[in-house]
């Protein structure tokens, strides 16, 4: 398998990843749903159904979205994580470097389609509850997980973008020290 391939075949995985997130989601949705459907609102007055139903069906419908925007932009995605560098005759397809890079960037992807969903369901939280007289404990814990949400975002754009660095770098630290024909053993 060519570099380009195997990035694909991962954004693929991702793929399925991203799909696989919608059960959990996808149970408040019904249970928001069928209060509205019979009348009954479970959560208080309509406003608190909706809350909730919307908490629910935008990460669905994120998770939905990435889902097949990664399976059928894929081999687009893969060109742009690795190089088009093909072997000469008689070299290997991929090396270990390439390797590397392709799963920094794939693990940034996996942190990024992890982390919008929570952001969009807390924000939606706190856009459809206006009303709600803020705690200063409710809030501390929506600014912190937006803050430790926001890193994650970073962390997982820094992995995806800078996938080649970071393998370029983890190969200098573990080659560190040794001469030219140790580094080819290594």
């Amino acid at each position: 398998m060519t570099k380009r391939e195997i990035a694909s075949l991962a954004c693929k995985i991702l793929a399925v990843y991203a799909l696989l997130h919608i059960p959990q989601y996808l149970q408040g949705v019904y249970f928001a749903l069928s209060s509205i459907i019979q009348g009954e609102p479970i959560f208080g007055d309509t406003s608190g159904v909706l809350l909730n139903f919307s908490i629910f069906l935008i990460p669905t419908l994120l998770y939905l979205a990435v889902g097949i925007l990664l399976w059928r932009r894929s081999d687009a995605l893969a060109s742009r994580m690795v190089s088009d560098d093909q072997p000469s005759e008689g070299q290997s397809t991929i090396s270990g470097r390439a390797v590397s890079a392709i799963a920094f960037s794939i693990v940034g992807l996996v942190v990024l389609v992890d982390a919008i969903p929570r952001i969009a369901r807390v924000l939606s939280h706190l856009a459809f509850q206006p009303t709600m007289e803020f705690e200063g404990r409710w809030t501390a814990n929506v600014i912190a997980e937006l803050i430790a949400l926001g890193v994650q975002v970073i962390l997982g754009a820094v992995l995806l973008v800078g996938g080649r660095a970071l393998s370029q770098l983890v190969t200098k630290i573990r080659t560190a020290g040794l001469n030219d024909k140790d580094q080819n053993q290594a």
